[in-house]
């Protein structure tokens, strides 16, 4: 939980939607055509373009749905951007991840535990490398202690709390805000049910109270 560097893969998305919200980019409900799959112009090799798929076609889909489904071509467009429509680009999915405490220590307190890693512009960084951290892979690394942290922070409408170790009950907890409205954050939250209602996080759903939940999966190699 402190020391295992795992690619979050998809899980990042609800970060990535309410970012994109927060910043104008994208609404709740904008709509875009995924086609399952994103092609990229070659420039030296014009007749072998990189096309990059999703898992399935969703169609249509709005942001809402794109969290449920889980849909990769909808986050590409969302963090690098793709036919005229402008994406958040690396620097700023890494500077709201960050907020969410993505690719830092938690104050835990224990030793061992790992930072992590969020990569983000860096020299020869490619299109393609902004595509893959819109999913969540790429040098892109945590711990589950830290996608825990950020998940609670969604829950807690972006007050992001530190995990500790006490031993008596006292309320020492630090906390900080997200930078990110209650709007942007609602986008995240209701996206994250859908996929519990009728998503790809259905498997929770007989829990006895309602759960909001995002899968992630990812890929090497």
């Amino acid at each position: 939980a402190i020391a295992g560097l795992y690619p979050p893969a998809s899980t990042v998305k609800p970060f990535l939607a309410a970012a994109a919200v927060e910043e104008g980019l994208f609404q709740r409900d904008t709509r875009l055509y995924t086609d399952g799959r994103l092609v990229v112009p070659n420039p030296y090799d014009p007749d072998n373009p990189t096309i990059l798929h999703d898992w399935r076609n969703h169609g249509t889909i709005s942001m809402i749905d794109a969290i449920a489904l889980s849909s990769n071509v909808y986050f590409f467009t969302v963090g690098g951007g793709y036919n005229g429509r402008e994406g958040l680009g690396s620097r700023r999915m890494q500077h709201y991840l960050s907020s969410f405490g993505i690719g830092s220590a938690t104050s835990v307190g224990l030793w061992g535990e790992q930072e992590g890693a969020l990569p983000g512009d860096e020299p020869a960084w490619r299109i393609g490398d902004t595509y893959n951290m819109s999913i969540g892979q790429g040098g892109l690394l945590v711990t589950p202690l830290q996608m825990a942290r950020a998940v609670l922070a969604l829950a807690n409408h972006g007050v992001l709390r530190e995990p500790y170790i006490v031993e008596k009950e006292e309320d020492v907890s630090s906390l900080r805000r997200v930078p990110i409205r209650a709007e942007a954050l609602d986008v995240a939250r209701e996206g994250m049910r859908e996929a519990v209602r009728r998503g790809t996080a259905q498997g929770v759903a007989d829990i006895p109270i309602p759960v909001a939940a995002k899968t992630g999966t990812a890929e090497f190699g």
